[in-house]
């Protein structure tokens, strides 16, 4: 048994030495032709340049076709606004209605001495409203030379999305409501127009800033 083993042990012995004079033999063979070493270098450059390049185009496409939303819920539904036009989200608080504003526009609120004009996006959407609670949220945004802030049922946080992905609105949707969004994402969510929103009632707005409160809003319900 020993000698039997020592056979194979010697045969593998002598395969590996002669993989490796045969390896040895061909890198001398390409070390001693410099240019051909040198064209193959080359080669290998510039097909690892090439195929870097598109790897980089690749990642650079995918990274300008999403985009940064913020989710939120109005009623059933899911919607997303783009984070560029965020400052932050508050508690809804302090909420102070004006007389004779725009339909929209529920009140102002103040949040470290800025005024907010509080923007109903339900009744903007066609939504059955709700009754005010402290789990209610303003998505604040600055625009020009004042504050809105969109009040939303809840805020579930940030996410992603390949705008590549969005779909058309539903045919249901009168053209008033569509006006208001983008299209659909993944999942359902509704993707929020906040510019088209604002231009739909801008001039009430600045009247809402520059006018002083007279009328308390109905009290927030916990």
């Amino acid at each position: 048994m020993r000698t039997a083993e020592q056979q194979i042990k010697k045969a593998d012995s002598k395969s590996w030495a002669e993989i490796r004079s045969l390896f040895n033999d061909v890198r001398n063979a390409l070390g001693d032709d410099d240019t051909l070493t040198s064209e193959l270098e080359a080669e290998l450059l510039r097909r690892r340049a090439v195929e870097f390049a598109r790897e980089t185009e690749r990642r650079d496409a995918e990274e300008t076709s999403r985009e940064d939303y913020l989710l939120f819920s109005l009623g059933k539904d899911t919607y997303a606004i783009p984070c560029e036009h965020i400052e932050e989200v508050i508690p809804l608080q302090n909420l102070v209605a004006l007389p004779r504003t725009n339909r929209y526009i529920m009140g102002i609120s103040s949040n470290r001495g800025v005024l907010i004009a509080i923007i109903d996006l339900k009744r903007i959407l066609n939504i059955p409203a709700s009754e005010l609670t402290t789990m209610h949220r303003v998505i604040v945004a600055r625009h020009e030379t004042y504050h809105v802030g969109f009040l939303v049922d809840v805020v579930h946080g940030m996410r992603s999305i390949d705008m590549k992905l969005i779909k058309n609105l539903p045919q249901e949707l009168n053209e008033r409501t569509q006006r208001f969004l983008r299209g659909v994402a993944e999942d359902d969510m509704h993707i929020l127009n906040p510019i088209e929103v604002v231009k739909e009632i801008g001039s009430s707005s600045e009247q809402s800033m520059n006018t002083q409160p007279r009328e308390q809003h109905g009290q927030v319900q916990s």
